[in-house]
């Protein structure tokens, strides 16, 4: 069956494949973008696909560009114009589509969460206070050591089952301890996107319509 013509990239989108719907399609309604309209038969599909009850952040090259134990300097402060920046007047950023990316999440009812191994706990909690991103996290866990760690105390905190999950972390040995647990995960490569995130859901949709 072939997609309506009105879709924006109809070429990429194909029923029943999850992992190839087009990105404005699914999110843009999420990014109320004028030139972002998602077409009737995507959405629809969208509204019936299987659903994490929990997305799972790294922090790190996740969601900023550094690691905050080591390229920048704590503590932050906020300064008049808005900008960000450590003690020693350099600028630091989150990933341009990070607050969306939480914003799309939240819309739409999924629990988010946080899991680091950084040993600069205290500083990657005043970025995340400072950059107006802690409503968005029913749970934190920052802190050195395994993430089955981290991991055990979000299930035990939170009530919802592994295989009810999806993990975001820029490093391959994280992926492979936590993907132990039955944690759909997913490798991020060049910091947060509202893409990585579509492709996220969509592989957790495909996980559990191939389980069912």
């Amino acid at each position: 069956m072939s997609s309506p013509s009105w879709c924006p990239d109809s070429d990429r989108v194909h029923l029943g494949m999850l992992e190839e719907w087009h990105p404005e399609c699914l999110v843009g309604c999420w990014q109320s973008q004028e030139d972002a309209v998602p077409c009737y038969f995507c959405t629809s599909l969208f509204l019936m696909m299987a659903k994490p009850k929990l997305v799972v952040f790294d922090l790190d090259y996740t969601l900023w560009p550094f690691w905050v134990d080591t390229h920048v300097d704590p503590p932050f402060r906020k300064e008049r114009n808005g900008k960000v920046v450590d003690s020693s007047g350099r600028k630091v950023n989150l990933y341009a589509e990070v607050t969306e990316v939480l914003q799309a999440l939240q819309r739409d009812g999924i629990q988010i969460a946080a899991a680091s191994r950084t040993g600069e706990v205290t500083g990657a909690n005043q970025l995340l206070n400072i950059f107006n991103l802690d409503s968005y996290f029913v749970q934190k866990e920052i802190y050195p050591g395994s993430k089955v760690t981290h991991f055990t105390r979000i299930k035990q905190a939170t009530r919802i089952q592994f295989s009810e999950m999806i993990f975001f972390d820029d490093e391959p040995r994280n992926i492979t301890d936590v993907e132990k647990l039955g944690v759909l995960c997913v490798l991020v490569r060049n910091g947060m996107t509202l893409k990585l995130l579509q492709e996220g859901l969509a592989k957790f949709a495909h996980a559990q319509k191939s389980h069912s």
